[in-house]
């Protein structure tokens, strides 16, 4: 962060010691806040100091040749720091902390363009996207819309809002090792951040959450939410199914695996009323 410093001092130290060390983003921006903060002359002794790698060195001659450096700098700063550029670094990345340091590399104060990181995976896959979007940091707008690609939550739920949890909920719990779904599924719905009718109609797989509520029943220390999901429950088999034999040979073939359509990852709910996923 001292390359944000108002003390020049501070940012030529850093570029003094690390110069060409440094990717060159970085060095623009220190640069580029030497300029603002210490002047021309400061910006052109540095330059002038063999501290600094061969591309911000030529960058800063032209700048300090110009009418305007700040916007001769600001402007290359830019180049480097532009979105596309960043899209075909991560398309080469050799493995997964490679894309995560490509993202997390940028100099301090400069923000990720998430639109255009979104657009161009729409377009064809990143590579490790899923590495990327469970940075620290990332926006929660992007993480609710590749929940689930996060990790499973844990009976605490996942850091941020209870969006973000109830929305991976639709992706798949109980099957955190080496935590139990009975301790999962009672923390979330202890803290607040799942419901009764959160585990019929939001969470997935079926399978998993009907054998906790059947437990659940037995249990003397269960979250009231758990007494909620059965009411809904016996609300859906009287009227999903109720005495019709067909209806209920169509949920036992999607339980012990016979339906091939059906998509085991799926709600309670619609395990019980007739959709196919």
């Amino acid at each position: 962060m001292w390359l944000c410093s108002a003390e020049p001092d501070l940012v030529e130290e850093l570029l003094v010691r690390e110069g060409s060390r440094l990717g060159l983003g970085h060095q623009l921006l220190g640069c580029l806040r030497l300029f603002e903060q210490g002047g021309a002359d400061r910006l052109a002794r540095l330059a002038g100091r063999d501290v600094l790698g061969r591309s911000a060195t030529t960058v800063c001659a032209k700048a300090l040749a110009s009418a305007d450096p700040a916007a001769v700098l600001r402007a290359r700063l830019d180049r480097e720091l532009a979105p596309e550029k960043l899209i075909r670094k991560l398309r080469r990345a050799r493995h997964a902390p490679h894309a995560r340091d490509l993202v997390e590399s940028l100099p301090p104060g400069e923000s990720v363009d998430w639109a255009a990181l979104e657009a161009a995976h729409a377009q064809e896959p990143l590579p490790y996207w899923r590495d990327i979007v469970r940075l620290d940091g990332v926006p929660e707008d992007v993480r609710l819309r590749h929940a689930a690609l996060l990790p499973e939550p844990g009976p605490d739920g996942l850091p941020g809002s209870a969006r973000l949890t109830r929305e991976r909920a639709r992706h798949g719990l109980g099957g955190q090792f080496p935590c139990a779904p009975s301790t999962q599924l009672d923390g979330l719905l202890t803290a607040g951040l799942l419901d009764g009718a959160d585990l019929v109609r939001r969470a997935t797989p079926a399978a998993r959450l009907l054998t906790y509520l059947g437990a659940a029943a037995r249990r003397t220390d269960a979250p009231p939410e758990t007494a909620e999901a059965r009411d809904l429950l016996t609300d859906l088999v009287r009227t999903g199914l109720g005495t019709d034999p067909a209806a209920w040979h169509r949920v036992a073939e999607r339980l012990t695996g016979l339906a091939p359509e059906w998509d085991p990852l799926s709600t309670v709910e619609a395990l019980l009323i007739g959709r196919t996923s």
